[in-house]
């Protein structure tokens, strides 16, 4: 084992050794073997250069001014470095190498500087990054097969940060940002294994988290800043599960895509102010979960498409309670699937959509205010319920069904309201029941098929019915 400590300037090993803290200077350090200890310390702009060949090692580097450093560590055993910059244009390099792995990497700096970290071997790395001044940059690369990765970057001010991390061992990284303009970004790949990103952002930041192989995938995003944006995209080919989860607190958008022929997906997307949008797209055989919860103007559109043929199907939920909201559902499943469920609350003036195709469907929505819904079903069982009440004046609600077994419910409670419902269907014992109060509504009911009901109540003047029920053994009961 050597220990050698650097004050000022140096060549290889001890050479030409300085008076301590020099103005300017450069380091260069080489040390071959097990357990060796390089420390160096400059006080103004220059160089230092480390490196160690061998087992544990450690290297320290502290610099005061401009200055540059590099570490490079390779060997079959675990190492450790550390470097601590305080100066504007500052850089730092760590590339620690090893095939029984276990690196650990911390970087230190309180100005505008740049800090890069390269870890590789059999895995249980650990990278450490704090940044602490406008300008800054950090990118950590990690990679190994045996053993937990972890990442960890932390930035006070107007930075930017990428991970990237890739092999069969779990991963996990970190990232805070607590300035305007950040920049956070997060690539995870690998089989038979779990990532995990986090993401913490206040102002106008960018996230993106890309995770992708046949394993577990969590990434959770919290942004508390106008015009954030925040994306997800998951994927794998045939095991895992996928979980997103984007909390937003002002005018933000979030974008979810989650593909595979694993377990299923998750997705929350949570956005509390006006102006925010949300995006979520679900693919693959497995279950699908989708809740998209918007206390303010916002817009949302959920497409799901999946489910095995004797699987599961699809589940979305959205909740908007503010003028203006927009909501779109697209699912389908394959032939044999189980079911998808869209339920949609929106308590101020907003416009719905909803398609569904494949298995039993069930929608359900609720619209508090001048409305418009449009609901179409293409499968067997399906099953609508629309509530439009409080002062939905001049409200719409269109509704098709093209299967079998189709069931509608509606209910308008303000004048001026528009229902159409039409059920083109082979099977029998179809049912729709329409309940207007208020005066000059209009109702247009059509049904194809046999023994099939309709049950239409409105109360008041000037109000308008056209049904039509195609086929035998059928029941009309109209109350005016």
């Amino acid at each position: 084992m050597k220990r050698l400590i650097i004050n000022g300037v140096s060549t290889v090993a001890l050479f030409a050794a300085t008076a301590a803290f020099a103005d300017t200077g450069t380091s260069s350090i080489n040390q071959a073997g097990t357990a060796n200890t390089a420390q160096v310390r400059q006080t103004a702009a220059g160089v230092s250069s480390i490196n160690q060949t061998g087992d544990d090692h450690l290297a320290r580097v502290r610099q005061k001014g401009a200055a540059t450093s590099d570490i490079t560590q390779t060997g079959t055993g675990g190492h450790k470095a550390g470097v601590h910059q305080t100066k504007d244009g500052a850089s730092a390099t760590l590339s620690q190498a090893g095939d029984s792995a276990f690196h650990n990497a911390t970087i230190d700096q309180h100005a505008a500087a740049t800090a890069n970290v390269v870890q590789s071997g059999g895995g249980g790395h650990e990278t450490s990054i704090v940044q602490r001044a406008d300008g800054a940059s950090a990118s950590v690369d990690q990679s190994g097969e045996d053993w937990y990765n972890v990442a960890d970057i932390e930035q006070d001010g107007d930075a930017d940060a990428t991970v990237t991390q890739s092999g069969a061992a779990g991963h996990e990284a970190t990232i805070d940002q607590t300035a305007d303009n950040g920049s956070a970004t997060v690539n995870q790949s690998g089989d038979d294994t779990y990532h995990e990103a986090f993401i913490n952002q206040t102002g106008a930041a960018v996230a993106s988290v890309t995770q992708s192989g046949d394993g577990g995938h969590v990434a959770d995003i919290s942004q508390s800043g106008d015009d954030a944006t925040a994306t997800v995209s998951q994927s794998g080919a045939t095991a895992g599960w996928h979980y997103a989860d984007i909390a937003q607190t002002a005018g933000a958008s979030a974008v979810v895509n989650q593909s595979g022929d694993g377990e299923g997906s998750d997705s929350f997307i949570t956005q509390t102010a006006d102006g925010a949008s949300a995006t979520t797209t679900q693919s693959g055989s497995g279950y699908q979960y989708s809740v998209v919860n918007q206390t303010a103007g916002a817009m949302a559109n959920v497409t799901q498409a999946g489910g095995g043929a004797g699987g599961d199907g699809n589940d979305s939920f959205v909740t908007q309670s503010a003028a203006g909201a927009s909501a779109t559902v697209d699912q389908t499943v394959a032939a044999g699937a189980s079911f998808n469920e869209s339920v949609i609350n929106q308590t101020a003036a907003a416009t719905a959509d909803v398609l569904q195709s494949g298995g039993s469907n069930v929608s359900d929505l609720d619209q508090a205010s001048a409305s418009s819904v449009f609901i179409d079903q293409v499968g067997t069982g399906n099953q609508v319920g629309i509530m439009q009440l409080a002062a939905s004046t001049g409200s719409s609600a269109t509704v098709a069904q093209l299967g079998d077994d189709g069931v509608v419910g509606l209910s308008q409670g303000a004048a001026g309201n528009t229902a159409a419902v039409t059920q083109e269907l082979e099977g029998s014992l179809l049912s729709v029941a329409i309940d207007q109060s208020g005066a000059n509504n209009t109702a247009d009911l059509l049904q194809s098929g046999a023994d099939n009901l309709i049950t239409l109540s409105q109360a008041s003047a000037g109000n308008t019915a056209d049904l039509a029920q195609a086929g035998t053994g059928h029941v009309l009961t109209v109350g005016q």
